[in-house]
């Protein structure tokens, strides 16, 4: 019988858990974005490519169109990346390290991308505000709202905030508890047991 305090752990558990996977699937999401803005930038460039080539000229929007989409591609990939732990880290001295050792220094990392994604997220607001207010527009064929463009600087920071902040969440409840707090649902494919319930089994390990 669950005392009402450990009942209040799992429901607060059971949410910070959903909150996590509702992150984690943002930033796949994203990985699509990314992907599709890639195939987008490689066809205005080939499309700017074979106009000057053909007929000695180039379109009005796609040079302007193809920068904007690889800030888009640079931006919005972060947070994916650091979702699959991808980002950058001295892995010779990384490997080396047993897995609590790793999950320190993850969790140092966390920290500092937290710290970059909050500059991100209020540089990037202040000049989408500058130029909203000066009402700016791109000068250079395609049209667009200055602040428009640099709404992909916060709206970025905010992902790759949200995705660091649940990545140190789930190394710290490794590092008190010894267990993943969301089990990667490949993995528990045909083991006949549900992620979930397992999820649901550890609730009172946490706090």
């Amino acid at each position: 019988m669950y005392s009402s305090l450990a009942v209040r752990k799992e429901v607060l558990l059971l949410v910070i858990r959903q909150i996590m996977k509702g992150i984690d699937s943002c930033n796949r999401f994203l990985f699509w974005v990314v992907g599709i803005s890639i195939i987008f930038a490689t066809f205005l460039v080939f499309l700017d490519v074979i106009l000057r080539y053909l007929f000695r000229t180039v379109t009005t929007f796609g040079y302007d169109l193809s920068i904007w989409m690889t800030a888009v591609i640079a931006l919005i990939g972060g947070g994916y990346i650091t979702l699959i732990r991808e980002h950058i880290r001295v892995d010779i001295i990384y490997l080396k390290l047993s897995e609590k050792g790793q999950n320190i220094i993850n969790l140092i990392v966390y920290m500092m991308i937290l710290f970059l994604a909050v500059i991100m997220i209020g540089y990037g607001f202040e000049r989408v505000a500058f130029y909203f207010d000066k009402g700016s527009v791109a000068m250079s064929g395609f049209n667009i709202y200055i602040w428009i463009k640099w709404l992909i600087v916060p709206i970025s920071g905010i992902f790759l905030g949200m995705q660091a902040a649940s990545e140190f969440i789930k190394d710290s409840y490794f590092l008190k508890t010894g267990q993943k707090m969301i089990l990667d649902p490949v993995k528990s494919i045909g083991t006949g047991n549900d992620a979930d319930e397992q999820e649901r089994g550890r609730n009172d390990e946490w706090m």
